[in-house]
Protein backbone atom coordinates (compact mmCIF):
# COMPACT_ATOMS: atom_id res chain seq x y z
CA UNK A 1 0.00 0.00 0.00
CA UNK A 2 3.05 2.38 0.79
CA UNK A 3 4.25 2.37 -3.06
CA UNK A 4 0.37 2.86 -4.17
CA UNK A 5 -0.15 6.04 -2.10
CA UNK A 6 3.42 7.31 -3.27
CA UNK A 7 2.46 6.30 -7.22
CA UNK A 8 -0.81 8.27 -6.71
CA UNK A 9 0.33 11.44 -5.03
CA UNK A 10 2.64 11.67 -7.93
CA UNK A 11 -0.01 11.24 -10.53
CA UNK A 12 -2.29 13.72 -8.64
CA UNK A 13 0.76 15.79 -9.11
CA UNK A 14 1.30 15.32 -12.34
CA UNK A 15 4.40 13.33 -12.03
CA UNK A 16 3.73 9.89 -12.97
CA UNK A 17 1.58 8.64 -15.26
CA UNK A 18 -1.67 6.71 -15.70
CA UNK A 19 0.08 3.87 -16.89
CA UNK A 20 2.69 3.53 -14.27
CA UNK A 21 0.09 4.15 -11.51
CA UNK A 22 -1.95 1.03 -12.63
CA UNK A 23 1.16 -1.29 -13.06
CA UNK A 24 2.40 -0.53 -9.31
CA UNK A 25 -1.26 -1.17 -8.39
CA UNK A 26 -1.64 -4.47 -9.99
CA UNK A 27 1.90 -5.43 -8.81
CA UNK A 28 0.47 -3.81 -5.35
CA UNK A 29 -2.17 -7.15 -5.42
CA UNK A 30 -1.67 -9.65 -7.46
CA UNK A 31 -3.68 -12.07 -6.14
CA UNK A 32 -6.27 -9.93 -6.90
CA UNK A 33 -8.63 -9.51 -10.18
CA UNK A 34 -6.98 -6.41 -11.74
CA UNK A 35 -10.50 -4.40 -11.03
CA UNK A 36 -11.77 -1.54 -9.16
CA UNK A 37 -15.36 -0.77 -8.00
CA UNK A 38 -16.48 2.61 -6.54
CA UNK A 39 -18.89 2.50 -3.53
CA UNK A 40 -19.87 -1.57 -4.08
CA UNK A 41 -20.70 -0.42 -7.40
CA UNK A 42 -19.87 -4.00 -9.52
CA UNK A 43 -16.32 -4.75 -11.03
CA UNK A 44 -15.11 -2.20 -13.29
CA UNK A 45 -11.60 -1.39 -14.79
CA UNK A 46 -9.27 0.23 -13.11
CA UNK A 47 -9.18 3.02 -15.33
CA UNK A 48 -12.54 3.98 -14.32
CA UNK A 49 -11.59 3.97 -10.71
CA UNK A 50 -8.78 6.26 -10.98
CA UNK A 51 -11.36 8.57 -13.15
CA UNK A 52 -13.92 8.64 -10.04
CA UNK A 53 -10.56 9.13 -7.91
CA UNK A 54 -9.54 11.96 -9.90
CA UNK A 55 -13.25 13.47 -10.12
CA UNK A 56 -13.24 13.14 -6.82
CA UNK A 57 -11.02 16.78 -6.71
CA UNK A 58 -8.24 15.28 -4.46
CA UNK A 59 -5.15 16.69 -4.55
CA UNK A 60 -3.14 14.60 -1.48
CA UNK A 61 -2.66 11.01 -0.30
CA UNK A 62 -2.03 9.89 2.91
CA UNK A 63 -0.80 6.28 4.27
CA UNK A 64 -3.00 4.48 6.29
CA UNK A 65 -1.48 1.65 8.75
CA UNK A 66 -4.04 0.69 11.24
CA UNK A 67 -3.08 -1.30 14.15
CA UNK A 68 -5.11 -2.23 17.27
CA UNK A 69 -5.21 0.46 19.33
CA UNK A 70 -4.31 3.43 16.91
CA UNK A 71 -6.35 3.58 13.36
CA UNK A 72 -5.05 7.21 13.18
CA UNK A 73 -6.53 9.16 9.85
CA UNK A 74 -9.25 6.18 9.90
CA UNK A 75 -12.42 8.23 8.35
CA UNK A 76 -15.65 7.74 10.12
CA UNK A 77 -18.67 5.83 8.97
CA UNK A 78 -16.25 3.84 6.40
CA UNK A 79 -17.62 0.56 5.61
CA UNK A 80 -15.52 -2.34 7.17
CA UNK A 81 -12.66 -2.47 9.52
CA UNK A 82 -9.75 -0.42 9.35
CA UNK A 83 -6.76 -1.62 7.11
CA UNK A 84 -3.95 -0.57 5.09
CA UNK A 85 -4.96 1.76 2.97
CA UNK A 86 -5.07 4.88 0.92
CA UNK A 87 -6.39 8.39 2.49
CA UNK A 88 -7.27 11.05 -0.16
CA UNK A 89 -7.71 14.44 1.01
CA UNK A 90 -9.12 17.73 -0.83
CA UNK A 91 -8.01 21.18 0.69
CA UNK A 92 -7.55 19.58 3.95
CA UNK A 93 -10.35 17.20 4.24
CA UNK A 94 -10.55 13.35 3.85
CA UNK A 95 -12.87 13.12 0.75
CA UNK A 96 -12.26 9.17 -0.24
CA UNK A 97 -10.64 5.86 0.60
CA UNK A 98 -8.71 3.12 -1.21
CA UNK A 99 -7.76 -0.22 -0.49
CA UNK A 100 -7.53 -3.19 -1.61
CA UNK A 101 -9.31 -7.07 -1.20
CA UNK A 102 -9.53 -10.02 -2.43
CA UNK A 103 -11.81 -8.90 -4.84
CA UNK A 104 -9.66 -5.92 -6.01
CA UNK A 105 -9.50 -2.61 -5.53
CA UNK A 106 -12.15 -0.44 -3.86
CA UNK A 107 -12.97 3.41 -3.76
CA UNK A 108 -15.14 4.56 -1.00
CA UNK A 109 -15.85 8.46 -0.82
CA UNK A 110 -15.47 9.60 2.97
CA UNK A 111 -17.09 12.11 4.78
CA UNK A 112 -15.27 15.02 4.63
CA UNK A 113 -13.70 14.81 7.76
CA UNK A 114 -10.62 16.58 9.09
CA UNK A 115 -7.26 15.54 8.12
CA UNK A 116 -5.39 17.62 10.70
CA UNK A 117 -3.93 14.14 12.69
CA UNK A 118 -2.48 13.30 9.78
CA UNK A 119 -1.03 16.37 8.63
CA UNK A 120 0.08 17.13 12.44
CA UNK A 121 2.62 13.62 11.64
CA UNK A 122 4.14 14.77 8.45
CA UNK A 123 7.98 14.38 8.79
CA UNK A 124 11.16 15.50 6.75
CA UNK A 125 13.38 13.23 5.47
CA UNK A 126 15.45 15.05 8.20
CA UNK A 127 12.96 13.96 11.35
CA UNK A 128 11.80 11.13 9.99
CA UNK A 129 15.53 9.43 10.10
CA UNK A 130 16.05 11.31 13.73
CA UNK A 131 12.01 9.34 14.60
CA UNK A 132 13.67 6.33 13.47
CA UNK A 133 17.11 6.73 15.03
CA UNK A 134 15.60 6.94 18.15
CA UNK A 135 12.76 4.21 17.56
CA UNK A 136 15.45 1.95 17.10
CA UNK A 137 18.04 2.85 19.80
CA UNK A 138 15.11 2.66 22.76
CA UNK A 139 13.52 -0.84 21.18
CA UNK A 140 17.53 -2.39 21.52
CA UNK A 141 18.08 -1.18 24.18
CA UNK A 142 14.54 -3.03 25.54
CA UNK A 143 15.78 -5.96 23.49
CA UNK A 144 18.92 -6.24 25.22
CA UNK A 145 17.70 -6.37 28.59
CA UNK A 146 14.88 -8.92 27.71
CA UNK A 147 18.17 -11.19 27.03
CA UNK A 148 16.07 -13.02 24.35
CA UNK A 149 18.75 -12.12 20.80
CA UNK A 150 19.53 -15.19 18.64
CA UNK A 151 20.86 -15.40 15.34
CA UNK A 152 17.97 -15.46 12.85
CA UNK A 153 17.16 -19.75 11.44
CA UNK A 154 16.34 -18.13 7.95
CA UNK A 155 16.48 -15.37 5.65
CA UNK A 156 15.05 -12.32 6.05
CA UNK A 157 11.68 -11.89 3.72
CA UNK A 158 11.97 -8.86 0.98
CA UNK A 159 8.58 -7.69 0.79
CA UNK A 160 9.13 -4.30 1.69
CA UNK A 161 12.25 -3.68 0.11
CA UNK A 162 11.16 -5.53 -3.55
CA UNK A 163 8.24 -2.86 -3.19
CA UNK A 164 9.42 0.11 -2.12
CA UNK A 165 12.37 -0.56 -5.11
CA UNK A 166 9.87 0.90 -7.34
CA UNK A 167 10.04 4.02 -6.53
CA UNK A 168 8.10 7.33 -8.79
CA UNK A 169 10.86 9.90 -10.28
CA UNK A 170 11.49 12.94 -8.39
CA UNK A 171 11.32 12.11 -5.24
CA UNK A 172 14.06 14.04 -2.97
CA UNK A 173 17.03 11.27 -2.36
CA UNK A 174 16.97 12.02 0.89
CA UNK A 175 13.46 10.79 1.17
CA UNK A 176 14.09 7.59 -1.47
CA UNK A 177 17.07 6.45 1.07
CA UNK A 178 15.12 6.92 4.02
CA UNK A 179 12.19 4.82 2.56
CA UNK A 180 14.55 2.29 1.66
CA UNK A 181 15.94 1.93 5.24
CA UNK A 182 13.07 1.83 6.27
CA UNK A 183 12.01 -1.20 3.95
CA UNK A 184 14.70 -3.39 4.72
CA UNK A 185 13.91 -2.80 8.99
CA UNK A 186 10.70 -3.84 8.30
CA UNK A 187 11.55 -6.74 6.39
CA UNK A 188 13.82 -7.70 9.27
CA UNK A 189 10.93 -6.90 12.02
CA UNK A 190 8.62 -8.95 9.91
CA UNK A 191 11.38 -12.02 10.15
CA UNK A 192 12.04 -11.49 14.50
CA UNK A 193 8.13 -11.24 14.36
CA UNK A 194 7.95 -15.07 13.46
CA UNK A 195 11.07 -16.18 15.20
CA UNK A 196 11.29 -16.86 19.13
CA UNK A 197 14.78 -15.97 19.64
CA UNK A 198 15.80 -17.69 22.42
CA UNK A 199 12.92 -17.35 24.38
CA UNK A 200 12.30 -20.71 26.05
CA UNK A 201 9.01 -20.27 28.18
CA UNK A 202 6.16 -18.74 26.96
CA UNK A 203 6.19 -15.70 29.16
CA UNK A 204 9.57 -14.62 27.71
CA UNK A 205 8.19 -15.26 23.89
CA UNK A 206 5.18 -13.15 24.49
CA UNK A 207 7.61 -10.51 25.80
CA UNK A 208 9.75 -10.35 23.08
CA UNK A 209 7.11 -10.83 20.46
CA UNK A 210 5.45 -7.42 22.32
CA UNK A 211 8.69 -5.74 21.95
CA UNK A 212 8.87 -6.40 18.19
CA UNK A 213 5.52 -5.39 17.76
CA UNK A 214 6.04 -2.06 19.17
CA UNK A 215 8.90 -1.24 17.33
CA UNK A 216 7.22 -2.27 14.26
CA UNK A 217 4.32 0.03 14.78
CA UNK A 218 6.93 2.65 15.49
CA UNK A 219 8.26 2.10 12.06
CA UNK A 220 5.46 1.87 10.20
CA UNK A 221 5.01 5.70 11.76
CA UNK A 222 7.43 7.07 10.50
CA UNK A 223 6.72 5.10 7.10
CA UNK A 224 3.16 7.07 7.15
CA UNK A 225 4.63 10.13 8.43
CA UNK A 226 7.55 10.21 5.45
CA UNK A 227 4.17 9.62 3.08
CA UNK A 228 2.38 12.34 4.22
CA UNK A 229 5.53 14.67 4.53
CA UNK A 230 5.00 14.71 1.00
CA UNK A 231 2.00 16.98 0.40
CA UNK A 232 3.77 19.69 2.33
CA UNK A 233 3.54 22.52 0.18
CA UNK A 234 7.24 23.37 -1.55
CA UNK A 235 8.95 26.73 -0.93
CA UNK A 236 9.52 28.39 -3.79
CA UNK A 237 13.74 29.35 -4.32
CA UNK A 238 13.67 32.88 -4.08
CA UNK A 239 14.39 35.82 -6.55
CA UNK A 240 18.31 36.41 -6.69
CA UNK A 241 19.00 39.77 -5.52
CA UNK A 242 20.44 42.14 -7.48
CA UNK A 243 24.48 42.19 -7.20
CA UNK A 244 26.07 44.31 -5.37
CA UNK A 245 28.47 47.32 -7.45
CA UNK A 246 31.93 46.66 -7.59
CA UNK A 247 34.14 49.04 -5.60
CA UNK A 248 36.00 51.90 -7.87
CA UNK A 249 39.23 49.96 -7.19
CA UNK A 250 38.26 46.95 -8.85
CA UNK A 251 36.87 48.86 -11.48
CA UNK A 252 40.12 50.44 -11.74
Amino acid sequence: MTTTALWLGAWLRGAAGSDDLLETMALAAPDAPVVGSVHGAPPTPLPDLLRAIRQSGADSTWLLLPRPGRTLGWPPAVEGQPSPAVLLSSRDHAVGLLRHSAGGWRWDPARPAAISPLQAGMLTARSGARALAEAVTAAAHRLELLGLDRAATRPAPREWEVALGRLPRGLDPEVEALLVRLAALHDALDLARVEEGAAVTAGEARSRAAEVRGVLGEVEDVIVGVVGGLNAPTRPSPEPGPRPAESADRRA
